[in-house]
């Protein structure tokens, strides 16, 4: 193992999105075909009050995160789903779903 490489791995980090790079060979580079890509992203939709995470990984499968913005005296639902995601990646059309409700008392 002195000397040889035995692991490779990059991490792009742009406006909203990282993409963690796990190469499958020594020496590759950060964009060889054959690599294994999670790609990590936040953003705002339309008609949702608070942020989108998600996580895209090599086998296919995505995790959709639903953060709610805080507000005082109003009930919070968090959404995370798990699994295969529709064509759009905006939805998980095959796995599981946990649903989260919280109530702030605080003003």
């Amino acid at each position: 193992m002195l000397g040889h490489e035995i692991r490779r791995s990059y991490r792009s980090v742009r406006t909203n999105e990282t993409l963690e790079i796990q190469c499958q060979r020594a020496e590759a580079q950060w964009n060889d075909a054959d690599n294994l890509i999670t790609t990590r992203r936040a953003y705002a939709a339309t008609g949702f009050d608070g942020t989108i995470e998600s996580s895209a990984y090599p086998d296919g499968t995505m995790r959709l995160t639903r953060n709610p913005v805080e507000k005082a005296g109003v009930a919070r639902t968090y959404i995370t789903a798990f699994g295969q995601p529709d064509a759009t990646g905006t939805e998980i059309v095959d796995g599981t779903r946990t649903v989260t409700e919280f109530f702030c008392r605080w003003a």
